[in-house]
């Protein structure tokens, strides 16, 4: 995820609920399965609640509140 994220406007923390958008590979030196993400939008009531406390700091700190 560190590597190219445009498709990635936030970080998420444990417990967020996130939407994925992308592809699965694997990794051939490890056998393993990778997510290869393009995108990721944040899901749930979480969400809502980051969006208000954005909202609230950004007019507390215009001095509307």
């Amino acid at each position: 995820m560190e590597r190219h994220r445009s498709g990635i406007k936030f970080q998420p923390e444990d417990g967020d609920k996130v939407l994925l958008f992308g592809r699965i590979t694997i990794y051939d030196a490890r056998g393993e399965y990778q997510i290869v993400t393009e995108s990721m939008e944040p899901r749930g009531l979480g969400a809502l609640k980051k969006a208000f406390e954005q909202l609230k700091t950004k007019l507390e700190k215009k001095g509307y509140l």
